[in-house]
């Protein structure tokens, strides 16, 4: 499973939601999804325009975790 760190790099830049989706140029709907990490997809312009409104890799804010799954 993905898991996403945009929260915490948001509330490192000292950036509320509103802020960081005016910077990100996203609805505060979408900015809050991501926020929270709450989404089950993201696509690569939302992923570009993130990354460049953080000032992050997309290294820095997706990681990948298990799934605690031993079937898979």
């Amino acid at each position: 499973m993905i898991q996403l760190k945009i929260g915490e790099h948001v509330d490192k830049q000292g950036l509320n939601i509103q802020q960081f989706a005016h910077k990100a140029g996203l609805s505060y709907g979408t900015a809050y999804g991501l926020y929270k990490g709450r989404v089950n997809r993201l696509d690569l312009h939302t992923l570009d325009r993130v990354c460049k409104a953080l000032g992050v890799e997309p290294s820095d804010i997706l990681i990948r975790v298990s799934d605690e799954d031993p079937r898979e």
